[in-house]
């Protein structure tokens, strides 16, 4: 039997084989893509950084490309059937950047978690996650502050130079801290952590701090001493017509001598003159054989100058008070020009003058500190310099001396820096040999003269301490009350000006504005 042709067999095998076929017919079929586009608006971040974030969710897969299905290779095509059903799963990004949103190709169940993702990664950002922080100053300068807060931040090491070559952090995180004198505050980029300490170190550091008043006098007293003796003897025999011309002539002009004159008809035959003029002595005798002129000066003077300087400094901040005088030197330019007329020759043509300024004066700086019990350390430094020989065709001499000192005073008490004196003495004159050693007699043969100069600074310093209102509960505002005063003794002045009577017994009148203090011009 094993040779008999089964026919029922082998119809049941064709008819299984029409169904497997109309089956695979049915199935085998080109995928329907199921997606659809939507736009989706971004309103906090950039798109281009949601859709990074959204392929790290691994919503983006990697396209995998086909290959063209073989009748001969069954497992083929279902291979590249279940690569394109993969395909049209996977969603399309595209970001818009002019409207700063994404367009997304993806299927129903797809754009409804991604609707959902981007409601979180699509917020607002909070301000405790911006990592910088605006701090607004009340009192310190935010230049000054930034640097102190740099030095705590980080250090910085330099060459012999002073070239950086090495900047060490001290914190774990990089820190940058920016002043802005604009806004009077600091911009300082850290994290929370760092946030905390930096603020608890600005708000201490921020403090209202008590001021200063320097109040400076400065009193120089020259004294002036000198006295000039000066004879001119001319003797010549048998008279002073005619000499030997070695000697020289006393002119009454440019062209007549005083022995002439003496000669002339109808005058006398001597001239015997004495004058006395601003404390100087001088005394002419005049003959045919002699000629006298005698010269002598006492001058003494005694001055004084007086200034009063008021200064307002902050504790610990430098102070400045500066008195100068000015003098200007002439500073010539010129070029040389060469001619050739009567052979080469060079001049100088000017071209220019300029005037040079050099000055001379005290510098005084003052820096307080104010102590434990209202004491007050004062760094002090005075400069000062003074001209000596001014031509005006040169630069002038200058002569200068230095104080520098720190010193330990109660609130209120006033120091004196002492006198810095300055001596210029001397003593001298001129004789003729012998002749001038002769007592009594020799005054006639010698000239002499003494100076002595004194000059003395004497500087006074006076420091009080004004403290802020708040900080004095039952006491006035110590700044109010100097300002008052001070305005008081202006108004006095003022009054006096106004009321100078410049012509006797007419009542004057007032000069615009009455009160400069009240203007407004």
């Amino acid at each position: 039997m094993n040779g008999i042709f089964n026919y029922r067999s082998t119809v049941r095998i064709i008819v299984a084989d029409h169904r497997i076929v109309a089956i695979i017919n049915y199935v085998d079929v080109v995928p329907k893509d199921s997606r659809f586009f939507k736009v989706y608006e971004i309103k906090y971040l950039n798109a281009e950084e949601i859709q990074k974030k959204l392929e790290e969710l691994n919503f983006m897969g990697k396209t995998t490309q086909t290959r063209e299905s073989s009748k001969e290779d069954s497992k083929s095509s279902l291979s590249t059937m279940k690569n394109m059903a993969i395909q049209f799963d996977i969603p399309e990004v595209v970001v818009l950047q002019s409207t700063n949103s994404l367009l997304i190709n993806a299927t129903k169940e797809l754009h409804t978690k991604i609707a959902s993702v981007l409601n979180y990664l699509d917020t607002e950002v909070s301000e405790q996650a911006i990592p910088y922080e605006i701090y607004f100053l009340e009192n310190q300068d935010p230049i000054q502050l930034a640097g102190v807060l740099e030095k705590v931040i980080q250090e910085t090491l330099t060459d012999k130079e002073g070239k950086i070559e090495k900047i060490i952090q001290r914190t774990d995180e990089q820190i940058l801290v920016v002043p802005d004198e604009a806004t009077f505050s600091l911009i300082v980029h850290a994290n929370k952590k760092n946030q905390e300490w930096i603020s608890k170190l600005i708000n201490t550091l921020d403090r209202r701090r008590p001021q200063v008043l320097i109040d400076v006098t400065l009193v120089e007293i020259r004294k002036t001493d000198e006295f000039d003796y000066d004879l001119n003897l001319i003797n010549s025999f048998p008279d002073l017509i005619e000499t030997g011309g070695q000697t020289g002539s006393f002119l009454v002009d440019e062209t007549t001598t005083v022995i002439e004159k003496l000669l002339q008809p109808g005058m006398r035959d001597r001239f015997v003159d004495f004058q006395v003029n601003t404390g100087s002595g001088t005394g002419f005798y005049a003959d045919e054989h002699v000629n006298a002129l005698l010269k002598a000066i006492q001058t003494k003077n005694y001055g004084r100058i007086l200034a009063k300087p008021k200064i307002l400094v902050n504790d610990n901040e430098q102070g400045t008070i500066k008195t100068t005088d000015t003098t200007f030197v002439t500073k010539k330019s010129s070029i040389p020009v060469t001619s050739g007329t009567g052979g080469q020759q060079s001049t100088l043509i000017e071209t220019a003058i300029n005037f040079e300024s050099y000055e001379a004066g005290i510098t005084l700086d003052i820096k307080p500190h104010i102590s434990e019990g209202d004491l007050l350390r004062l760094e002090i430094e005075l400069n000062r310099s003074d001209f000596g020989n001014v031509t005006g065709g040169k630069p002038p001499d200058q002569t200068g001396s230095d104080i520098k000192t720190v010193v330990t005073v109660p609130d209120g008490s006033t120091i004196i820096l002492g006198g810095l004196l300055k001596l210029n003495q001397s003593k001298g004159g001129s004789k003729i040999p012998i002749l001038g050693d002769i007592p009594l007699v020799g005054l006639l043969f010698r000239s002499a003269e003494h100076s002595d100069i004194q000059t003395k600074l004497y500087v006074f310093v006076r420091a009080e301490i004004i403290r802020p209102a708040e900080a004095l509960a039952s006491a006035r505002n110590d700044l109010e009350r100097i300002s008052e005063q001070n305005r008081t003794a202006f108004e006095k002045h003022e009054e006096e000006f106004q009321n100078h009577q410049y012509v006797p017994g007419f009542k004057p009148e007032p000069m615009s504005p009455t009160k400069v203090l009240e203007s407004r011009w």
